[in-house]
């Protein structure tokens, strides 16, 4: 008894991980395929009986046909599923045991057997072989407590026929029988009904672990969109603020000296108009390096390159670039691509507004390691560089972004530099990268 109190708390613990008005996935098709199985089992029986007469005229023929055909139609209308839910399948098993009734209760009469032995082997072999599949899809939908109303309504109904058809003072060995037989049940419901409750916990920790994972890479989503802004914003505070706000003192400059020297004032315009332009070709950079638009149209390799050219042409540093020809974009997934030419992008602009670096090398390798693959980007600058023994992320927001991306992909970001000796930076992305 305790067993089973434990066990149907257990089943009670399993009810929030499921619907009351879910269908276990599957167990509809099985029950109606069972069904069709029965109804031909049925009408071969009908067919091949060598007293079609004796069987019609027997008076439990047209209810034991009826509930079946009720049956049949019940299982089989589509919208009577959507509009019961929870109840549908409990219905149908309640019609199919009352079917079950009919037919033992028929086969009973007309066997008419003598001995108490061919009644047992009888019951046998309708009530194992006719309750046996209702028992395991009841067990599967509703638990330990569905299992045992499923036994105890199976077994009243076997024992109600029993006294009503057999007349033998042998009847306690049916009831013995009919006992033996709900044991079974019993612990074979408890057994499907115990796997169905891990099977449960089981989804119920998949739908929790994959709503997990939904918020968290929608969260990493929404930290690269910001990333992304907070890049952008400081792209256009040292392009666009710093050329207007220059431009601006130079107007108000130029119209100070328009009536006193205007030369001196026209050159002022001149280096407005210069600046201005400047500024506008640096914006429009800014606003293109946002968009990751070179991947998709150029590939890998032409993306990291022209990025270098352009760095090299716009800022006159000698830019160096290398990658094997063996290592090609498409063998590389596209978060790992995209990953690469962040990195380089940032890297580059870093270069750009803090190394007053004259030589910068790029190299993209892969090397074979024992336990996989593992690809390096190297960026090298002989510029000034920068005390590592501290923090060299504090307020850098750039190299912070850089180290989430390759950690997102598994990968590390390592820094070696010294103030006076430049700036190495390699990112390592490890075992399947494609």
């Amino acid at each position: 008894m305790c067993y089973y109190g434990s066990m149907l708390q257990k089943v009670r613990e399993s009810l929030p991980y499921r619907k009351p008005d879910a269908i276990e996935p599957g167990l509809l098709p099985l029950f109606r395929t069972y069904i069709i199985v029965v109804d031909v089992i049925v009408l071969l029986n009908l067919l091949f009986t060598h007293n079609p007469r004796i069987i019609k005229a027997h008076p439990l023929f047209y209810p034991l046909i009826g509930s079946l055909i009720l049956l049949n139609i019940y299982l089989f209308h589509r919208g009577l599923s959507r509009s019961l839910r929870g109840y549908y399948l409990a219905i149908g098993l309640c019609l199919y045991l009352v079917f079950s009734a009919f037919l033992l209760w028929g086969s009973l009469t007309l066997s008419l057997p003598r001995e108490i032995f061919d009644w047992l082997r009888l019951y046998f072999s309708f009530g194992f072989s006719l309750l046996f599949i209702p028992l395991i899809i009841t067990a599967w939908q509703y638990g330990f407590r569905g299992t045992i109303s499923y036994v105890v309504i199976s077994s009243l109904l076997e024992a109600f026929i029993f006294l009503l058809v057999i007349d033998d003072p042998r009847q306690w060995y049916l009831g013995a029988f009919i006992i033996f037989r709900s044991v079974n049940f019993s612990v074979i419901g408890a057994i499907i009904a115990r796997l169905m409750l891990a099977q449960r916990r089981q989804r119920h920790e998949l739908r929790a672990a994959n709503q997990q994972l939904t918020h968290y890479t929608a969260t990493l989503e929404q930290l690269a969109v910001s990333r992304e802004r907070n890049r952008l914003a400081r792209e256009l505070h040292d392009t666009l603020a710093h050329t207007l706000s220059g431009v601006s003192v130079q107007l108000e400059a130029a119209r100070t000296l328009w009536d006193k020297r205007p030369e001196e004032a026209r050159q002022l315009l001149q280096q407005a108009l210069l600046d201005t332009r400047d500024g506008l070709t640096n914006t429009r950079r800014a606003l293109e390096d946002l968009r990751a638009e070179p991947l998709e149209d150029l590939g890998l390799r032409l993306a990291l390159e022209n990025l270098t050219r352009a760095f090299a042409e716009r800022t006159q540093i000698e830019t160096t670039f290398a990658m094997p020809e063996s290592l090609s974009g498409h063998s590389l997934s596209a978060a790992v691509q995209n990953c690469l030419y962040r990195t380089l992008q940032e890297a580059l602009s870093n270069i750009d507004r803090h190394a007053a670096a004259s030589q910068v090398s790029v190299r993209l390798t892969e090397n074979g390691q024992a336990d996989g693959r593992r690809l390096e980007l190297h960026i090298d600058d002989n510029g000034r560089g920068f005390d590592c023994c501290g923090n060299p992320e504090e307020g850098h927001f750039g190299l912070r972004g850089m180290r989430e991306r390759a950690e997102i992909l598994g990968g590390s970001l390592k820094i070696d530099s010294q103030p006076g000796n430049g700036t190495r930076l390699t990112l390592f992305i490890e075992g399947s990268y494609a």
